[in-house]
This record gives C-alpha cells, sequence and structure tokens, in this order.
C-alpha cells in the first residue's frame, strides 16, 4: 500500500506541545526584573537551556515635551538547541504567564515531569503568585503526500464528530474551528475545549500539503500554586486531549504510533 500520509514524528504525529500558566495580576517591573536576573544566575537553567533573551517591554508617554520612549523588563526567554540546531524546549516566562513548549515529544510520562520540574523551578523564584488558569495545548502535523488519493478517508476516522461532512467533497483547502466547555470528574471546573482542524499548503515548508490538529484545552483555578495540583491537572487533560485525537485519527493511522500511556 502507497504511503500518502506521513505523520509529523516517527512514532507520533506532536509537532509541538505547551503547558501554559497564567497568573491572576502581573508580576510588577521590579519583581519581573528579579526573577529575570535570579533565573540568569540559577545553575539549573544554565544546565536546561543553553541561551537565553530577555524579553522587553516599551511605551511610549506624550507629554508637553514631546514624546519619550521607555523600556522595562517583560521577562525572559529560555531556549535549549540540539546539535543539529533545532529547538527542542523553551520556557517564556512574562508579567502574567509561565509557558514551557516542547518540541521534541517522545511519551507523555518522559515530556511531563520535565515540563513540570521547569514550571516548579520558576515558581521556587517567583514565590507566593496566584494562579488563574493552566491551558494544555497540543499541535499534531500530517503531511498528506498525495492528493490523488482519497487520504481524508485514510487519515480521518469515520463519522467522527469532529470532522464536517462537507470536508469530502472539498478538493481546495479548508478549517474547522470550534469550542466548547465540558465537564470532567477529576476536574472542580469545566473545561474549555478549543479544537482547530486546518488543511492547507505550508508556506514555510515549500507549500507542502498539511493537516493540523490542533487542540488546546483552558481551565480556571484560580488558586495558589501547588506542584501535585498543577501535576494531576495536566495529567488529566493530556488523556483528555488523547481520547480527542484517537475520536479523530483513523485506527489504520494510530497503528503506527507508539501508542503506550504518550
Amino acid at each position: 500500500m502507497q504511503t500518502i500520509i506521513k505523520p509529523f514524528a516517527e512514532k507520533n504525529a506532536v509537532k509541538v506541545v505547551a503547558f501554559a500558566i497564567q497568573l491572576t495580576e502581573q508580576f510588577s517591573p521590579d519583581h519581573i526584573a528579579s526573577i529575570v536576573n535570579i533565573t540568569r544566575e540559577t545553575q539549573f537553567f544554565k544546565d536546561e537551556f543553553s541561551n537565553f533573551t530577555d524579553q522587553v517591554e516599551m511605551s511610549l508617554t506624550i507629554g508637553p515635551d514631546g514624546v519619550q520612549q521607555h523600556s522595562s523588563a517583560n521577562g525572559i526567554l529560555f531556549e535549549k538547541k540540539e546539535s543539529d540546531e533545532q529547538i527542542s524546549w523553551t520556557t517564556s516566562i512574562n508579567k502574567d504567564s509561565i509557558i514551557v513548549t516542547c518540541r521534541a515529544y517522545t511519551r507523555w510520562e518522559q515530556i511531563a515531569p520535565k515540563a513540570l520540574k521547569i514550571i516548579n523551578e520558576v515558581f521556587s523564584i517567583t514565590k507566593s503568585v496566584k494562579i488563574a488558569q493552566i491551558t494544555l495545548e497540543y499541535l499534531d502535523e500530517f503531511h498528506i503526500i498525495s492528493q490523488q488519493y482519497d487520504w481524508k478517508k485514510q487519515l480521518f476516522r469515520d463519522n467522527c464528530n469532529y470532522i464536517l461532512p462537507s470536508i469530502y467533497d472539498n478538493d481546495s483547502f479548508w478549517h474547522i474551528n470550534y469550542g466548547y466547555f465540558i465537564n470532567i470528574s477529576d476536574l472542580a471546573q469545566p473545561l474549555l475545549d478549543n479544537l482547530f482542524i486546518n488543511y492547507f499548503a505550508d508556506e514555510q515548508d515549500e507549500l507542502k500539503h498539511k493537516v493540523n490538529v490542533r487542540a488546546q484545552h483552558k481551565i480556571v483555578v484560580d488558586d495558589n500554586y501547588d506542584e501535585s495540583f498543577i501535576a494531576k491537572y495536566f495529567g488529566v487533560i493530556h488523556f483528555h486531549s488523547k481520547s480527542i485525537f484517537e475520536e479523530i485519527i483513523h485506527d489504520n493511522i494510530l497503528k503506527l504510533f507508539d501508542r503506550g500511556v504518550k
């Protein structure tokens, strides 16, 4: 059987996974400047990341004497590069959020502990701050090698509730975007699911035809940071996201993946 669909990676289709924590209040300019200085000198971040970039916020003040430009620390971005110079991990610490991103996904039980370790290290420096919400986002990608075959029926599960029937008669590009709240027994608040399923020509990759399946999940927390609590919530949301992906993608494609506890 000719291969007409190529997942992003050998054992999964995950291109990016991001762990985000939104804070209830912004750090003050002095606080974020202190956090930037401390993280730059912390051995953990020196060991985990190969370089960093200070994030600067620019503002303008218009007064009788004209326009004055001001700059202040807004955060810091850490990056880890592999031997091929590809970025595998990033950590962004901003005035109101912490975002850890992995671009070298393997399995959940390998990636999640590392992401949570980074988040815990950040909160050990930021001290007592209150969390507004947490977000887990997956971007899965498939390269459609040949459009001459009925690739949609090979990629998507039959009678999938997340796919519009009209796409099967559409030979051009399309996108499906929608969101909804869902109650999950292990989560104290409703979870907001946002799904984006796109078929497009990738301008950054020689106009190759691709399908992206992006699943973003947000939940209101409104509580102080607690390592075990955050780990539990990210774990529950991950398995929920995985179940959605497996309802969208055809079994013949899923068989190609390492489908343990991903």
